[in-house]
């Protein structure tokens, strides 16, 4: 979880330094730049179906969400049956008119809708209409039947 926290933090440090130095501009500027955080989780179209601790079906809707949370889809949600670590595929799909990178936070609920664990999910230098298919890997122990949702997409355009 940590190591996954660092390379996330050094992606975004890296891309805010280089949006930063391109321009000219300070630091601040490319950081207040960023795309609001959407406070709607992720909306799959079957989240009251019964689900195993090992899978669930894939989401075959794209989602309705506009902006950066509407290019990104889960295709795959699962615990590990050895490990017990919980992971989400995710499809992220660039929809703008510029090459992009993307960092997408992922959190994985229980039953009863309590958070059980998270991870992150990231991708570089997308181009316009291109897909990237990446895994969020999350590192925390987890039993019983979960529900994968995204609650946050980072867009970062170049």
């Amino acid at each position: 979880m940590v190591v996954l926290l660092l390379i996330a933090a050094g992606v975004v440090g890296v891309m805010a330094v280089n949006d930063a130095t391109k321009d000219g501009g300070p630091l601040a500027d490319a950081t207040a730049s960023a795309p609001a955080r959407s406070d709607e989780p992720y909306d799959e179209s079957n989240q009251d179906a019964e689900r195993t601790p090992a899978a669930e079906e894939p989401t075959d809707e794209p989602s309705d969400a506009a902006g950066p949370e509407g290019d990104v889809k889960i295709t795959q949600c699962e615990v590990d049956s050895l490990t017990t670590w919980a992971s989400a595929e995710v499809t992220i799909t660039n929809s703008t008119e510029q090459t992009a990178s993307y960092v997408v936070s992922v959190e994985f609920v229980d039953s009863s809708g309590k958070r059980v664990g998270d991870a992150l999910a990231a991708t570089e230098n997308l181009a316009p209409g291109q897909e990237a298919e990446e895994t969020a890997q999350g590192l925390d122990t987890i039993k019983g039947k979960i529900d994968c949702k995204v609650t946050e997409v980072t867009r970062y355009e170049q």
